[in-house]
């Protein structure tokens, strides 16, 4: 340190010399050492008047450091603990379970017929449970294909504060709701045969799982798959849980059903969409014509990168369509085969799977002895026609009416064996087919695979259907007022 700072200090540290060390300066000491000593005493009562003693003097002399500042301990902070908070339940947890129903509850929800009953149960579920935007989307398809108007209230008007006050918890709840039975279902339910609602749920689970779910989400993905079947499990079992209809439960337990198996023929149907057509119609598309002729990539001088070509080359498809005649054909369609087979008949049908045939011993041994495994075995595929019943009824005359079959045609195809053993017998394909003189048929262009227990609801139709309100002949016609002429021409008006 240095002198000036040396003394300050110890005029801080004894009293008796506090007069020599600030008032009475001795002859050799400097001026500058006065003026440094009188305003680091005057900052220092500064800070002793706001209580800040305690800090270190880091003006002009840093060395100056007082008593108090030396011995001062500053308090340890305490150190907050992260406390995270707890996650709410969705409700649509795998091991999820409801309150028990109390009998007051019970009492409540027994007091009405179906419609009322339906209607407080989609209510009070959607209440209880924590939708985001995706699975809330789910939930009101769902229901609108059920029947149920899902949406804010037409014409119902806003809620005030008097009218809030007067109501009670259930009567805030309806009038808020943005679900509810129309009143063109007020016999639904009932045994009037004049309603034109019924009362299905099976009905309602295979169509939407089996036509609004494929045509309206990504099914490729199987966490997608998982989340719609899941969710309508989970509303049907709050159904059964708050007995709000026993006398449809037959009906919900079929529908829980249908969501365990639309989980599995969902996962089948991506599956066999992609793995068709196979090998083999693929072939017989290339050589005898129709989508993969002419599409061959390999090639082609900017394919050769890539690593992959797209469609199959013509002398690969020979070999298949040889070896599949070999292995699968008779005789005489062997023989009808040899002046190159030619395409006869083409036409779109819907086609139901009604039998899977896999290769017996015999036709696994010919494809591994003479090809080496190079060619996939074969199996076969047959089915019946089918009919969509979204397609829209064609115009026909009473000629086409009279000659049409009035039995479905029945068709057989050879498909490779991985792609077989992912079908489901009763599942239902829209595709493109072409006879061959031979009496061999193969598929060209897959459209659409659907499941097993594929419906399609007439509500379907009603979507977009908006009720019609019905306006009176004197709010059509407004205030407007006419006069009586009784045939008497009018007066012409006067020029002034």
């Amino acid at each position: 340190m240095s002198s000036h700072s040396l003394s300050t200090f110890s005029s801080e540290s004894d009293p008796s010399h506090r007069d020599h060390s600030v008032g009475h300066v001795p002859p050799s000491a400097s001026m500058s050492v006065l003026d440094l000593n009188t305003a680091t005493e005057q900052k220092r009562e500064e800070r002793e008047s706001v209580g800040e003693v305690g800090r270190l003097e880091d003006d002009n002399d840093n060395d100056n450091i007082p008593l108090a500042a030396a011995t001062q301990v500053a308090p340890k902070k305490k150190k907050k603990k992260n406390r995270s908070k707890a996650v709410k339940a969705t409700g649509f947890e795998e091991n999820y379970a409801d309150a028990p129903v109390t009998p007051a509850e019970y009492a409540e929800e027994m007091e009405h017929i179906y419609n009322p009953r339906i209607e407080a149960c989609i209510q009070r579920y959607r209440a209880k449970r924590r939708f985001d935007s995706h699975r809330k989307d789910l939930f009101d398809k769902y229901l609108g294909l059920g029947g149920v108007d899902t949406g804010p209230k037409m014409f119902g008007g806003g809620l005030d504060a008097k009218a809030i006050d007067s109501m009670d918890a259930q009567e805030i709840a309806t009038m808020t709701a943005t679900d509810y039975v129309g009143k063109d279902k007020s016999s639904t339910g009932t045994l009037d045969q004049n309603s034109e609602w019924v009362v299905d749920f099976e009905g309602v689970a295979k169509g939407y799982f089996s036509h609004k779910i494929p045509t309206s989400f990504d099914i490729t993905n199987p966490k997608e798959i998982k989340l719609c079947t899941s969710m309508i499990r989970n509303f049907l079992n709050y159904i059964l849980h708050h007995n709000v209809c026993p006398e449809y439960n037959d009906q919900v337990f079929a529908a829980r059903a249908i969501c365990d198996l639309a989980e599995r023929e969902l996962t089948a149907v991506v599956a066999v969409s992609h793995c068709l057509p196979g090998d083999f119609n693929m072939a017989c598309s290339v050589l005898f014509g129709g989508r993969y002729k002419g599409l061959y990539s390999g090639n082609q001088e900017w394919a050769k990168d890539m690593g992959f070509s797209v469609g199959m080359s013509d002398e690969r498809a020979r070999r298949v369509v040889h070896a599949g005649l070999a292995a699968m054909g008779t005789l005489e369609q062997c023989q009808q085969a040899k002046d190159g087979p030619t395409v006869t008949k083409e036409e779109n049908i819907g086609f139901e799977v009604t039998e899977i045939l896999k290769a017996d011993e015999e036709t696994r041994g010919f494809f591994e002895g003479s090809f080496g495994g190079d060619l996939k075995c074969l199996g076969t595929l047959r089915g019946r026609q089918w009919i969509n019943p979204a397609w829209l009824e064609e115009d026909e005359s009473d000629d086409e009416v009279e000659r049409a079959p009035k039995r479905p045609e029945e068709y057989e195809f050879w498909v490779e064996e991985d792609a077989l053993v992912r079908f489901v017998v009763g599942m239902k394909m829209e595709m493109e087919v072409r006879h061959l003189n031979c009496g061999v048929s193969y598929f060209d262009t897959i459209f659409n695979v659907h499941c097993s227990f594929y419906t399609y609801l007439e509500n379907e139709r009603m979507g977009s259907y908006k009720e019609h309100t019905a306006i009176g002949e004197a709010d059509a016609l407004g205030d407007v007022e006419f006069e009586e002429d009784n045939g008497a021409e009018p007066e012409a008006e006067s020029e002034e």
